[in-house]
């Protein structure tokens, strides 16, 4: 009965794999792109946990047979990560970026045929696995492929600890960009992209260890000790595919990019763009379009958007989320001022320019340093004193 368990535990991940890479593949929309990097992640993560559940079923010929599709794809799953998050950054990836990325994983699965389909017989590499806890009753041969894939393990571990930085860098960069280019900034945050990184590769280095420890694991735990591990693996999947679905391109960036000014705006450039950004925002009140983002309001006041943003950045000392959130925030006090008891705030967020209320809750209380609801409240005192 546990055994039967802990097989349907490890092919519930495959099965969410799978789901999602189909999913994905045949999405639509402006971010199809993306979302096709993101499927060839969850194919990388179905052949990764392909091996698993072969490897600890005993099926150790099928093992064999597939190892070079499962150690290429293994070593491409955090590559793939990583390009799924720069494809929703930049509109096209170049060939020289893939072929870096993908240089390793390919290698892998090259080392892989040449010793698993060349250098060893199947028969060699099938007791290789078998007896992979314990070296010393391998043969010469054996002991060779066996250290060689030792030592490709470890450079999947510093893999790990590369693209864990190197996601979790661009990750920051990019919010930081987006909040100087939407005023919805919050929607197409990229941070669980970070968290969701971090976790997986915590997964990985795990599975690595078992799968060397295995015996020694084994001898001490039973078998149910996976059945928990492998739910939150499932679970950890499913939301990178759910969140990576429902996730919106970074940057709204117009087609021709311009240089950004080198130095300071001279001061009549500056006076003259400050005044048409008044008028934009206090006349025309372009802050209560919910979409509304920097290379937007650029066209809309005569200028392009690295002056627009300096002009912002010197000028108001903020970014252009926040310096369109604070006029946001001072429309939905208004609001509430005026119409205690005609609409609710989640309206009142809405006529405020707000895509959700989160948002609108989260800026109100930075802004105001109270939640919508105490600052309704006290209007209401205010009302009845």
């Amino acid at each position: 009965m546990t055994e039967d368990i802990l097989k349907i535990a490890l092919l519930l991940p495959l099965l969410v794999t799978l789901f999602w890479f189909v999913e994905l593949l045949f999405s639509s929309g402006e971010n199809s792109k993306a979302k096709k990097h993101l499927a060839f992640f969850m194919l990388c993560g179905f052949f990764s946990l392909l091996g698993g559940y072969l490897y600890f079923t005993g099926l150790y010929k099928f093992y064999t047979l597939s190892y070079f599709v499962i150690k290429a794809f293994s070593f491409a799953q955090l590559p793939a990560f990583y390009l799924y998050l720069k494809s929703l950054i930049q509109p096209g990836i170049n060939r020289l970026t893939y072929a870096k990325h993908y240089f390793i994983p390919l290698l892998a699965g090259l080392v892989a045929i040449f010793f698993h389909w060349i250098f060893l017989s199947l028969e060699e590499s099938v007791r290789m696995f078998e007896f992979f806890t314990t070296p010393e009753v391998l043969s010469s041969n054996e002991k060779l492929a066996f250290y060689f894939d030792i030592s490709f393990r470890n450079i999947f571990v510093l893999m790990a600890v590369f693209y864990l930085a190197i996601i979790h860098r661009q990750v920051k960069v990019s919010f930081k960009k987006l909040l100087n280019l939407c005023a919805d900034a919050e929607s197409k945050n990229p941070s669980w992209i970070s968290i969701a990184n971090l976790l997986y590769i915590v997964f990985s280095v795990f599975a690595l260890l078992l799968f060397n420890l295995h015996d020694i694991f084994f001898s001490h735990f039973s078998d149910t000790y996976l059945i928990l591990p492998l739910l939150l693996l499932a679970t950890l999947f499913f939301l990178i595919g759910f969140k990576g679905n429902r996730q919106e391109m970074f940057v709204l960036i117009s087609e021709v990019e311009e240089m950004p000014y080198p130095g300071p705006l001279p001061e009549d450039v500056k006076v003259y763009l400050k005044k048409n950004l008044e008028k934009a925002i206090e006349h025309d009140q372009l802050y209560l379009k919910q979409d509304i983002c920097l290379p937007e309001l650029a066209k809309h006041i005569g200028t392009n958007r690295y002056y627009l943003s300096k002009l912002i950045n010197s000028e108001f000392e903020m970014n252009f989320n926040d310096y369109i959130n604070r006029y946001r925030i001072q429309e939905a006090m208004n609001l509430i001022q005026t119409n205690q008891n005609d609409i609710s705030l989640s309206e009142i967020a809405t006529k405020s320019g707000f895509k959700s209320y989160i948002s609108f809750s989260r800026n109100f209380k930075r802004q105001a340093n109270v939640s919508p609801e105490a600052y309704l409240n006290s209007q209401l005192a205010k009302e009845k004193n």
